[in-house]
């Protein structure tokens, strides 16, 4: 039977990369689970190793992550609680979309890029 997560410790904290497709919400409760949260990366380091082994690992170029916008449009903050001290984010979306845009995927060529919520995605969780 093959897993439905791959456990992936780091000095920054213990990830898991998950390969079967959730919608944000599902992915989070998925995480929390497990005793786990979505992830929040605080690091280039960090976001260059979970980059790297997403594609060995799962298959696939982009994932979920905890950054998001859910409660307050253009405040975005990880689920976890913890400060946005690291941004991965490229583009800036155009405001008109960003009632729509409230979920952040993780994506190994173009960085940290709001998406629609329902849309299914692999996701990355960490422990606190």
């Amino acid at each position: 039977e093959c897993p439905e997560c791959y456990n992936l410790p780091l000095a920054s904290g213990s990830y898991s990369l998950c390969f079967h497709p959730l919608p944000w919400e599902e992915a989070r409760q998925h995480c929390i689970d497990r005793g786990q949260e979505l992830a929040s990366i605080h690091d280039e380091q960090t976001n260059g190793y979970l980059a790297w082994n997403l594609l060995q690992t799962t298959g696939y170029a982009e994932s979920w992550i905890g950054l998001n916008d859910v409660d307050t449009e253009g405040t975005f903050v990880w689920t976890d609680g913890s400060p946005v001290d690291f941004d991965y984010r490229f583009f800036e979306m155009p405001a008109e979309w960003g009632q729509y845009l409230d979920c952040v995927a993780f994506t190994v060529i173009l960085g940290w890029l709001p998406m629609v919520c329902w849309d299914p995605r692999a996701f990355m969780c960490k422990s606190p």
